[in-house]
């Protein structure tokens, strides 16, 4: 079976939408989730993805589902949130799962494998924080070069800012 990416052909602009990085956005969900519902996409995949915002910050993606879609383990290098508007979906990250209903939501910390089963037809906005090599670490957990020094990120995190880290002695 195909693995399924979240954001293939979502980065489009739909008649009448604004660019997807405006400097303000208005969405009326109702009428986007009927009408990705209505495209070829959805009636030959039973699934459909529409990138609502996308900047160097952050991801917003509306997702439909049809029952018993899923999206196979993956990771993301960002946080993630996922709102249910509509429908249930089973969030599974390792040996833990979480059934979330239309209204409920979830946080992924940054590179946690999971994995996405719709239990009925939903919709659901997704979103990813990006952050750029040269802005902030944030949640993103430790860099490649923390993880083998067996660094803690928030502490270098806070010597960086504060200036505070001892620096080896030349000899």
């Amino acid at each position: 079976m195909a693995m399924w990416n979240l954001t293939e052909g979502a980065d489009r602009v739909l008649p009448g939408m604004h660019a997807l990085d405006a400097p303000l956005s208005r969405f009326d969900v109702s009428s986007l989730i009927t009408q990705l519902k209505e495209e070829e996409v959805w009636k030959v995949t039973r699934r459909n993805a529409l990138t609502l915002v996308k900047d160097e910050a952050l991801r917003a993606v509306l997702v439909v589902l049809s029952a018993g879609k899923s999206f196979a383990q993956h990771r993301a290098a960002g946080r993630v949130l996922m709102h249910v508007l509509e429908g249930r979906v089973r969030l599974s990250s390792g040996p833990s799962h979480a059934t979330l209903a239309g209204g409920q939501m979830a946080s992924l910390r940054p590179a946690v494998p999971h994995a996405l089963e719709a239990l009925e037809d939903s919709a659901l906005l997704v979103v990813v924080t990006h952050y750029s090599a040269s802005g902030p670490r944030g949640d993103r957990g430790p860099s490649e070069a923390e993880e083998r020094a067996g660094r803690d990120p928030e502490s270098n995190q806070q010597e960086r800012q504060h200036g505070t880290r001892e620096r080896p002695r030349k000899r």
